[in-house]
């Protein structure tokens, strides 16, 4: 008896067990059948599903041309040596002959049944599944009624017949990378096993390697004391991956909240997609193909960025103090073409924030052209990047400046500036020379250390005559 009729679409047949000499018994004529087959979604094949078989009519024409395209599409020799014969579908309808490749993040499903193919009626058979992790060992119980089946049957089983079996099916999210080990365990007796004697047991053990499907790497950087985290992710696999959703998780009881500010379509796409439903809300009454079209599709080994701006406690001007702060983590979660779905989380993202002294100065609302003679209005914002409060004064030294003048006061007391505040300042210009010229001669003193932060160039002007 196959699985239930709630179990996914498709099951790989498994690998040869480990050669663990003492662990397996040698076989007898009362041994069961111990057979354990991988379920998961199929997937779309990207290649040409219909080689030719022997009997194949050539295509149109009778030339040799004609002939080779026919054998270059197939993909079957003149001979059939193939070993594919009449059946022109190939083996892509048979199953697997191993686990396939399983990812991080993916949820490992096993039918797993014990057949009793002897005449010998078995009694007090117990089958019990393990799966063996990098670091821990967990077991593993039926959750066939999770999946939408039956209830599971009564394991140990008191009595299996000739043809009668025991079967279960397992889950277990898959959290590490590296090699895993599913072992199975039978305990039986036969009739011809004196009462008092020891149960006689079979075991197996079933090996294979979880990948890492999507490479993700961050850089956090400051921007006036706002850390800007990008984020880069890459399909390490050979299939393609549909992004659902790429969620900023942050760290426990600390306050930080994320916007997402930017994203870039996946390389070598040509248009940047919309972003993803963020809730089961969003998604109602939205069709199936304007739900997938607003997902981000990731052919093998092609790429994704985006950018959140973290800030604590919801405001911008949370910045962050001096020292190192780790401020979370992003969730990305995955589907293939048809459905199977998987999660994966990052490591810690970390923002180093450095102590630094400074004043930054910006021009805002400078004209690019002005006329000769005319006064042209501008604002100044004036930030203090630094990690301590400044009484500072905005200057604009004539000296330093050439064709475009600074107009009225040069000179302006901003009074204490604390961290990262930013004060907005008024100020006038006088073209005096026409042709292109540079915003020049701003500086910004401590009017308590008499320390001066010299601006360079602030913009360019082109004055009309």
């Amino acid at each position: 008896m196959g699985p239930p009729p709630a179990t996914p679409t498709a099951a790989a047949s498994p690998p040869p067990p480990s050669s663990h000499s003492g662990t397996q018994p040698a076989a007898t004529e009362t041994q069961p059948t111990l057979r354990v087959m991988r379920l998961f979604k199929p997937r779309l094949a990207s290649h040409l599903m219909l080689p030719g078989c022997t009997h194949a009519a050539p295509l149109h024409g009778s030339d040799d041309g004609d002939a080779a395209l026919h054998m270059r599409l197939s993909g079957a020799s003149a001979s059939g040596s193939n070993g594919e014969g009449d059946f022109a579908l190939g083996n892509c309808l048979k199953l697997p002959e191993s686990f396939g490749n399983i990812y991080l993040g993916e949820k490992f499903t096993a039918y797993i049944s014990v057949l009793n193919s002897v005449d010998t009626p078995l009694v007090d058979v117990d089958m019990s599944a393990k799966l063996q992790t990098p670091s821990a060992r967990e077991d593993l119980a039926d959750r066939r009624q999770d999946r939408g089946g039956g209830p599971p049957p009564q394991n140990p089983a008191p009595l299996l017949l000739n043809g009668q079996h025991l079967d279960m099916i397992v889950e277990h999210t898959l959290h590490e990378l590296g090699t895993h080990t599913l072992r199975v365990a039978v305990t039986y007796r036969d009739a011809l096993t004196p009462l008092g004697q020891e149960a006689k047991s079979l075991r197996k053990f079933y090996r294979f390697n979880v990948l890492n499907p999507i490479n993700m790497s961050s850089t956090c950087l400051l921007v006036r004391g706002v850390p800007l985290v990008e984020v880069s992710i890459r399909n390490t696999t050979q299939m393609d991956l549909l992004l659902e959703s790429y969620d900023f998780i942050p760290e426990v009881d600390s306050g930080y909240a994320a916007e997402l500010i930017g994203k870039n379509a996946a390389v070598g796409a040509n248009d940047t997609p919309a972003s993803p439903p963020s809730s089961q809300s969003d998604v109602d009454g939205v069709s199936a193909l304007e739900c997938f079209d607003s997902r981000i599709l990731l052919a093998p080994d092609e790429t994704h960025q985006f950018v959140y701006r973290v800030t604590k406690g919801g405001e911008l001007g949370g910045r962050l103090s001096r020292g190192t702060h780790t401020l979370g983590h992003i969730e990305l979660s995955w589907r293939t073409t048809m459905g199977e779905s998987g999660s994966v989380l990052s490591g810690p993202l970390v923002c180093d924030v450095q102590g630094k002294e400074g004043v930054e100065v910006i021009l805002e609302g400078l004209s690019r052209a002005a006329r000769l003679g005319e006064v042209a209005a501008a604002t100044a914002v004036v930030t203090n990047v630094s990690d301590r409060s400044m009484h500072l004064q905005l200057q604009f030294r004539s000296e330093a400046m050439a064709g475009v003048y600074v107009h009225g006061r040069s000179f302006r007391n901003l009074g204490e500036v604390a961290p990262y505040q930013e004060l907005r300042c008024p100020v006038q210009f006088l073209p005096l020379v026409g042709g292109v010229h540079q915003v020049l001669g701003c500086v910004i003193v401590d009017m308590q250390t008499a320390q001066e932060y010299p601006q360079g160039k602030l913009g360019d002007v082109f004055v009309e005559w």
